[in-house]
């Protein structure tokens, strides 16, 4: 394993056991992953949240990419964001509201880094 510097994982029926939680000695392979210079990233549709839920004792040791890469922190630190532009957000809360007889979501992370796309989208709901 000389050239590998990343090892990414899922989590869902990937890295999460059958009962969704982490494998028995996850703290083990992180470490020997840390000593050979091998980075571990876990990569999900989740909101940041939701992994840092799971991995509490190790969300400093590790990459996380979020929200279907929407967002990506890194031994606790957000190094990357990749959000649709507020104006193209409004555009599709309008359509689903108008057009179709969905409902729009937001994830919370989006509410957090978007308070004026978060403050329209409850106003939508609401009405």
């Amino acid at each position: 394993m000389q050239n590998v510097k990343l090892i990414a994982s899922d989590m869902d029926q990937t890295l999460l056991t059958s009962a969704g939680t982490l494998p028995p000695h996850f703290d083990r392979y992180l470490h020997r992953l840390g000593e050979a210079g091998i980075e571990f990233a876990v990569a999900s549709g989740r909101p940041l949240y939701t992994l840092q839920e799971t991995f509490p004792h190790f969300s400093d040791r590790i990459s996380m990419v979020c929200d279907n890469g929407g967002l990506v922190y890194s031994h606790g630190q957000l190094i990357g964001k990749s959000l649709i532009p507020e104006e193209k957000y409004r555009e599709i809360v309008q359509f689903i509201m108008t057009k179709t007889d969905g409902v729009p979501w937001m994830p919370p992370t989006l509410m957090l880094l978007m308070p004026n796309i978060h403050q329209l989208f409850c106003r939508f709901i609401t009405n």
